[in-house]
This record gives C-alpha cells, structure tokens and sequence, in this order.
C-alpha cells in the first residue's frame, strides 16, 4: 500500500487527498442478476475487514436492483462504471454469467487495465474476463458445475482453488471466496494483514488451522512471500499446497451445454475430466510463546485521533505514534497503551490501530477519549534491561486521582482502588499508574478502599501523560506482578479501617 492520501470520489472521477499518509482501496465487488450468494458476500465480508486501514468495498451492479440465483434481491452499491477506477475488481459467479458475458451494452460500461488493476473472478465469473480481454492465459480455475461453459468459450478450466497469472486471479467454487480475498490483502499490504482479516471471519476454535490453510494455499502466488513469513517467525505457515496441472478435453461443439449454473449433483456432466488433487496439507503452528512484557518506562506518549464504533460494541482506536520507530513495528506487535497491552491490527509511519471488545471496556479507562494524550511503550525485547519493573500489562483495576500537589523539584500523586487490591500493594512496592513504574511511599486501608501514595520526578513529568492527570481523574492500575502470584497462594490479609500498612 502506498501511503501518501486517500482516493476520493465524486461520480465517475477519482480526486486524491492526504489523511494520515494512508492511501484508500477502492474494491468493487461485480455481479448481476442470477449471482451466487456464497462467492459474493463471503469475498466482500473478508475484505471489509480491512475498512480500518481506508479500504472501501462495494457491491457494484449494471442496474439499481440485482436477484440473485436463489430469488434474493439486493441494491447496488455503485454503478457499473465504478468498477473502471477501482483498485480491485472481482467477478461473482451466477446462473446468467453467460448471457451477460455476452451482452455488449454491459461490456462498453466497463474499461479495466490489468496492468493497474487486481483483477479476480469466481468460476464462471471468469467469462467476464475472456469478454474484457483481461485474461493472460486461458487457464481459469472453475468447480464442475461451470466447467462445461468456460470450455465452450474457448478457456482451458482447471479444478483447482487459485489460480493468478500477473494481477488477475480465479478462484474455483463457492467458498474460494477467502482465498481471492487473501491475495488481494497480501498483494496490496501484507500477510499480517491477510492473516488479521482471516482471523476475524475464521470458524470459532478453529482460527489457527482455517488461517494457516488459506494463506498457504496463497502463498505460492506471492512474490516474495517466503521472505516475508521468514521475517515473521512467530506466524509460520503450513507449506504451499502444489496444484497439479489438470487435463480437460474439449467439449464436443455440436453438444448443447446446460445453462442453469446450478447443476445437480446427480446430473451427468458431459466433458470427461482428469483432475488431480493435491496431497493433504500438515498444518504446523508455532511453540506457543508467552505474554509480553513491558517494563514500565514510557518511550512517547501518542494521542487518541479518531474512535470507531464497530459491530457488536467493539471500538477501533487510532492513536498517533508519537516517536516510535514505526518502521519496525508491525501488526501483530504488542504495545502498552496507558498501561494495557493491546494488539497492532493497522499501522502506517504515523499512527497505529488497535480495537476493544466490548467486554473489556469497562474494565480500563483513558482508551476511548478522542485528543487524549496516552503513554506509549514497545514489549521488551529478549534480553533488554528492565528499569522499572516487570509488567504484564493487564489493567487489575480503576483508581481515582484523590491528590495531585508539587512537592520541591517532585509531585506527589495519590490515587485510590478497589479495596481487593490491596493484599497487592505494599508500602516501597512498586504499582503502575497509567503504564508507568512508580514506587509507593504511603499505603493506607480505608473501608472498601486502597490508597496509595507515589511520587512523580522531573523526567516522568517531562516524558509521560500523568502531567495532564487531576483530582478526580481516572487511571488504569496494574500491581506488582510477584505480589499478585503471592497473594493466590496466602490466606486473605485482613485490614481494618484506618490502617496504614508497611
């Protein structure tokens, strides 16, 4: 992807302006009467999954309304001509392909260039391609049911999932769907990208093993692709599937094909065809690694540019990255905002995304106010020194600013939690405000309540958000890690009111 402004669009012209250095995608999503569901909203469904990074995806339609090969009626999105400025085009299979490949009003709407273009069709939506002259070569990848009309256009079907020659693709059967839309995210960002994507369509419980089969069923057709996952050895890939060559013999020309795309299985289908499969294929998964560690020394603060509000609850934050060397960050990477680790799911040289689940919104604060400014820090690094102190960055609780005073050259910061953590907290112990190692200098047992006292010094006013906390300001709390693990293994520590403890 290049990151230097956004495509926007008014009517059949595209106009470029700048927003956040990021460059949108534009994928139009073709299909016509008599389409098949399956292989047009699972291809879409995948792709929308990239909307945080600017991508835009649309049903793009010769006529305001569509029905599809199942009597289900759907509106456009965009005219057909959309698809001319488009990044992406790919082509839904259906029952009419034929008719319509065949119809030149349709045709001289559409003006695709394969040479700026991706380009990519599902089984018989292959014919689209033939008729626009976009296709290489005449191979095309096809399920049995549409073999019999690609033959007689003059194209050489193959039973196989993916097939790509240059920028233009085809996938073979209804739910090749994830693997056009896989390698439409790798080839234009990367397959942390595609991955991302995969994870959050995948079946539930079975996300490792659909990822990892469909992105080594793409790979093969990623220049490139080995040294990129060698660059991501946490994320290894089952080896490529090889997919053998398939022999079809030419359908007799006198023959008259049946036109119902959706061919029953028991019907006899009249071209005799060799198709070889390919073994099956090992998934092999990474050691699984463990939790990332943060140690509590702020390197930037960023600020909260933009919150979107996502399906379910969940919210996609942008942050800019203040001064973190994004050039080495990736997605996939762990970094503590305002004290909670949290995954990259999009980056550019300026900012970063991470999302929240509804369920853990309330368990953390700071994360969703727009033009906050939030401390920023990287997981260490195999080795790297620990000056502070070692942080898993959970958030444990929610404390309130009760004192924020300057005392000489420091500032003394008084907060108070939930009184369950205070089996955790000791006095000269060491606690995370916000992400920061802070040592406690009071601790007192109120009731319900915990408060503790900690100083802040010149350098964490000068380098950290907490200069922007006050009386009353919420705060995200993490304790002693050690003191944590101890607590599950001790009686419960009883504390009276009014009790200061050492």
């Amino acid at each position: 992807m290049v990151y230097y402004g956004l495509v926007c669009r008014a009517g059949n012209t595209s106009h470029s302006i700048i927003l956040y250095g990021q460059v949108a995608m534009h994928i139009s999503i073709v299909a016509f009467d008599g389409f098949n569901e399956i292989d047009t909203f699972t291809t879409m469904g995948i792709l929308t999954q990239m909307r945080g990074d600017g991508w835009r995806t649309g049903l793009v339609c010769p006529t305001p309304k569509i029905v599809s090969a199942n009597g289900v009626t759907v509106s456009n999105q965009h005219p057909l001509e959309w698809a001319n400025d488009a990044d992406v085009v790919l082509f839904s299979s259906g029952s009419r392909m034929r008719e319509v490949a065949d119809d030149d009003k349709i045709l001289r709407r559409l003006s695709l260039e394969p040479e700026r273009q991706l380009l990519g069709a599902q089984c018989n939506g292959s014919l689209m391609l033939k008729s626009l002259h976009a296709l290489r070569s005449p191979e095309v990848c096809a399920e049995h049911g549409s073999m019999a009309m690609l033959i007689q256009a003059g194209l050489k079907p193959v039973a196989a999932p993916l097939l790509v020659h240059g920028n233009v693709a085809t996938g073979g059967g209804r739910l090749a769907a994830s693997y056009l839309a896989a390698w439409v995210i790798w080839r234009l960002d990367s397959m942390m990208a595609a991955q991302h994507a995969l994870t959050r369509v995948a079946p539930a419980g079975e996300e490792q093993t659909f990822v990892a089969h469909v992105l080594s069923v793409v790979r093969p057709f990623i220049e490139g692709a080995e040294a990129e996952v060698a660059a991501e050895p946490s994320h290894r890939q089952p080896a490529p599937i090889v997919i053998s060559a398939t022999a079809v013999q030419q359908a007799p020309a006198a023959t008259e094909m049946e036109t119902d795309y959706e061919d029953d299985e028991d019907d006899e289908f009249p071209v005799e065809l060799l198709t070889v499969k390919p073994e099956p294929v090992s998934v092999e998964t990474a050691a699984p690694e463990g939790p990332p560690l943060f140690g509590g020394m702020i390197e930037t603060t960023g600020k909260i540019l933009e919150v979107e509000h996502l399906d379910g609850d969940a919210l996609r934050v942008m942050v800019s990255s203040g001064g973190l060397p994004m050039s080495k960050i990736g997605r996939g990477d762990r970094i503590a905002v305002n004290g909670k680790c949290l995954t990259i799911v999009a980056k550019t040289d300026h900012h970063f995304k991470f999302e929240l689940p509804a369920q853990v919104q309330g368990t953390l604060t700071g994360l969703d106010e727009k033009d906050a400014e939030v401390n920023l820090e990287r997981a260490l690094a195999y080795g790297q020194a620990v000056n502070g102190h070692l942080l898993e960055g959970q958030v444990d609780g929610i404390g309130e600013v009760l004192k924020f005073a300057q005392t000489g050259e420091s500032w003394q910061l008084v907060v108070q939690v939930d009184g369950k953590l205070a089996p955790c907290i000791a006095m000269n112990g060491r606690i995370a405000v916000n992400g920061v190692s802070l040592m406690t200098t009071q601790v007192k047992d109120v009731g319900a309540r915990c408060i503790f006292s900690v100083v802040l010094d010149a350098q964490i006013m000068k380098v950290s958000a907490l200069k922007n906390v006050r009386v009353g300001s919420k705060v995200n709390v993490e304790a002693d890690m050690i003191a944590r693990s101890l607590q599950g293994m001790l009686p419960p520590l009883k504390t009276s009111a009014g009790r200061s403890r050492g």
